[in-house]
Formats: structure tokens, sequence, C-alpha cells
């Protein structure tokens, strides 16, 4: 794990194939997990991208083992299977709390972590002297609110951002407007198609360059035709 130049999010990162960095690439992975559960992700992006570097951060909290179900957002139900051990104790992340919030006080929470991965972008971006333009964010489930946030509130846009099997908070003013990618699986297991079908609408209302794409058989995760959907929309914009 590394640790940017005046930062302290820990990350894990896939350097370019050769010669100097040329786009950025951040993903954060959902509730639960921690940044090795991007790295497919990161590969298919490699393969467009040779010359991006693909930052995963870890989120900054432990996770919360006993939340409830009476949450706005619930403990996704895979956590709960035989898989999550595999994750070994202090290793199972959150990118903020969702115990006992309204969603007035999960939007608060969400936006202090949107400042977090804007500095984060911001410091790496110095480090290697790139544009705004040359930055793609990404974010799986609850890594994808903060993914969406974190672009729609940055002041100057992005290259893309892409929100993958997330629901997305109402409720904001948007600064940036960057071309974006909401996807979800119609086998969802946490949320219903029409809770999607609702967020995705509230998006396209607010970001005309809006590509919805909703994905048969796809449960609650990344698979590889969702894993290559992402990574063609990433590298598509920019070309």
């Amino acid at each position: 794990m590394q640790v940017p130049p005046q930062h302290n999010l820990e990350y894990l990162q896939v350097a370019p194939k050769s010669g100097p960095v040329k786009q950025l690439v951040v993903l954060l992975h959902g509730y639960g997990r921690n940044a090795s559960l991007m790295q497919k992700l990161a590969d298919e992006v490699q393969a467009r991208l040779p010359q991006a570097l693909i930052l995963m951060p870890h989120a900054p909290e432990e996770m919360e083992e006993h939340v409830g179900d009476d949450n706005v957002l619930r403990v996704p139900e895979q956590l709960r299977d035989d898989d999550a051990q595999s994750f070994m104790p202090g290793t199972r992340r959150k990118w903020f709390s969702i115990r006992g919030a309204s969603l007035d006080e999960l939007t608060h929470r969400i936006l202090g972590v949107t400042d977090l991965i804007n500095d984060f972008i911001s410091a790496s971006m110095a480090v290697h002297k790139l544009r705004d333009k040359d930055v793609a964010l990404m974010g799986f489930s609850q890594g994808g609110v903060v993914a969406l946030y974190t672009a729609y509130h940055r002041a100057q846009e992005l290259a893309c951002v892409v929100g993958h099997s997330t629901i997305f908070m109402q409720g904001m003013d948007l600064q940036s407007k960057p071309p974006t990618l909401y996807l979800y699986g119609l086998a969802d297991e946490e949320f219903p198609p029409e809770r999607y079908e609702t967020a995705a609408a509230f998006v396209k209302a607010h970001v005309p360059d809006t590509t919805v794409r909703a994905v048969e058989g796809l449960r609650h995760t990344t698979n590889s035709e969702s894993r290559a959907i992402v990574a063609d929309f990433i590298a598509h914009h920019f070309q």
C-alpha cells in the first residue's frame, strides 16, 4: 500500500505498462470490502489504457459489523455469506457509516468523504502533472455513491464518472456534470430494479450526458460483462 504526498489515504495501484502517466483512473470499492476487490476491473481498464495510472484507495473506516436492517442503506446480504470470511479482521472497510442515519445525515457524511477523495485526486494529479480532463472516477455500491457525489461536487469537470450498482442520494447541488455511466444489475438482490430506475432517472435529469445500462443476470457485484462496459466507457472518454 502507498500514500500520496501530503495525504493519508492508503491505496493499491496498477502502474502504466510503459512510458509516462497519461491518464488517472480512481476506483472505489463497496461497503465491507477493500481495494483488492477492484483488481479485476483495474485489469480491464489497463488493457484499454496501457498508459493509465490506476489507483484503488481503501475506505478510511473499519466496517461496522452489526448495523441492523432498519437503515436507509442496508448492509449487503453478501457480507453475511461465507465468502466474507476471506477478509482478515480489520480489512473490511466503509466509506461512511450507515448506522442510524436519516437521508440528511447520510448526505452530510457522504459530502465529508467527497472532500477526502477530491483531495486524493488533486494530490495524485499534481504528482503526475495531469488535468481534470485526464481523470476518470468509478465506484461500486457505497463507493459508487461517493464517486458520483465527488465528481459532481468537484469544481472542475472530470473526464467521466461511473456509478455501479449504487443508489444515488437525491437533493444536492451539482457543481460539475461530467459524462456519467449509471450501471446496475437486473438480478440485484439488494435493491429492486425500480429503485435503480428511479435513481437513474434523477441522474439523467441533472446530467445531460448520462448513459444508463441494466445488465441481465447481474447481482450486487461486478461481473465480466459489467467490468467490460465500465472499462469501455472510461477508455472512450479519454479518446
